[in-house]
């Protein structure tokens, strides 16, 4: 789903999101705390900072964001980068695991 959504699988965040979206779905509260619970705990699995996981996320979604299909962010986000918005790293996490969770077989199809 990253791919499609036009991120890179080369970048750090790629796989930082790859752990966080993992966590979020086994225990959706993960979400309630990104700073203080999600970033340290995707950090010790990949044996760095939260500080450095918090950063290669968003570098990772404004890449995907200027690369990426508007139509398919449009459709996850409500908007686009031609609306000149892009997703908080908690926006995108939480609405990309809601999406995991529960839209998987009625958006982008």
């Amino acid at each position: 789903m990253l791919s499609r959504i036009g991120m890179p699988s080369h970048l750090k965040g790629y796989q930082y999101l790859k752990t966080a979206l993992a966590i979020c779905l086994e225990d959706m509260e993960e979400l309630d705390g990104i700073t203080k619970k999600l970033y340290p705990a995707v950090a010790r699995k990949h044996k760095t900072t939260a500080e450095k996981v918090e950063h290669a996320i968003r570098h990772a979604i404004e890449s995907a964001w200027k690369r990426g299909d508007e139509k398919v962010h449009k459709s996850l986000f409500g908007y686009c980068q031609t609306e000149g918005k892009r997703p908080t790293n908690s926006e995108f996490i939480a609405r990309m695991a809601d999406y995991l969770l529960h839209d998987t077989t009625s958006l982008l199809s």
